[in-house]
């Protein structure tokens, strides 16, 4: 039986060696070192470009940062007690959107440091408004940690889209499908060169609807304004402008006798009388 004891300082050096190695939670690397005066966290990880990040423990805040312009952060919480802890973490970009809380536990060992890296913060996402037409594209817009690839879901109509996201953060994705009408919902997940990958983003709505159907111009029909004869009419005999001197034309004539209508005084001296009858007669035509 004696051969099967262990050793103490053989079981000690077996707990500092598991404790040492990196472990890992999701994606993100858990280390643990050594000689520190307290008990101690530190939290490495990419977000959007100078994203506000705050940080809770137990549910409550516990401190905040600022990531630098490259989008990476760190933050070191000192004195903690040992044991289990909830931390969570959550940023809030450039304008002024916030990502999904993302949540995880892990034990803290007395006097030492806990070094949780490789954390890839959830893009921000929404809709570039609440409402598009079938006519149009469906924008969808956030931030996110450069260089990461961004996977866009896009539901009722299943359509996933992946694109890179440049070195400012900021990305913009039309999508060009044509999507029914009604109601849709949108949301994504990042990856980084490295396998990091972030929780999902919030959920984001909008609504497609129908474009308006193109109203055809109104037909135009011209009016025709028909040539009353003046006195400086070179037709003055065609009263009713038909290119002839006939009937029609006495019979308006004697509606205006002994009038001054222009149309039949052809002489112009202010009176329908013989003379313009005279007239009539000798530009006849029948």
């Amino acid at each position: 039986m004696n051969r099967f004891r262990l050793c103490p300082v053989f079981i000690v050096f077996v707990i500092l060696l598991s404790l040492i190695v990196p472990q890992r939670i999701h994606a993100e690397t858990v280390s643990f070192s050594v000689s520190v005066p307290d008990t101690r966290v530190t939290f490495i990880g990419a977000s959007s470009p100078n994203a506000f990040i705050t940080f809770l423990e137990d549910s409550i805040v516990s401190g905040t940062a600022q990531a630098d312009s490259s989008g990476l952060f760190q933050k070191t919480l000192t004195n903690e007690n040992a044991g289990l802890h909830q931390f969570s973490l959550y940023a809030l970009d450039s304008m002024n959107r916030l990502t999904p809380t993302y949540s995880f536990s892990i034990s803290l060992l007395n006097q030492m440091e806990t070094t949780i890296s490789g954390i890839l913060l959830p893009t921000t996402i929404e809709p570039l408004k609440p409402v598009f037409t079938t006519a149009e594209p469906i924008v969808i817009l956030g931030e996110a940690a450069p260089a990461s690839t961004v996977n866009l879901f896009v539901q009722s109509d299943p359509l996933t889209f992946n694109f890179p996201v440049g070195g400012s953060g900021d990305w913009q994705y039309s999508v060009t499908n044509s999507l029914n009408v009604g109601d849709h919902t949108a949301y994504a997940k990042l990856n980084d060169s490295l396998g990091h990958q972030s929780i999902f983003s919030s959920v984001v709505n909008f609504s497609v609807i129908q474009a308006p159907t193109a109203t055809p111009s109104p037909t135009l029909i011209p009016i025709i304004t028909p040539v009353v004869p003046s006195c400086n009419s070179k037709s003055k005999s065609d009263i009713n402008v038909d290119s002839r001197v006939d009937l029609t034309d006495f019979s308006i004539m004697m509606y205006d006798w002994q009038g001054s209508a222009v149309r039949s005084d052809l002489n112009c001296d202010g009176t329908v009388n013989l003379t313009d009858f005279s007239i009539l007669m000798f530009n006849w035509t029948g």
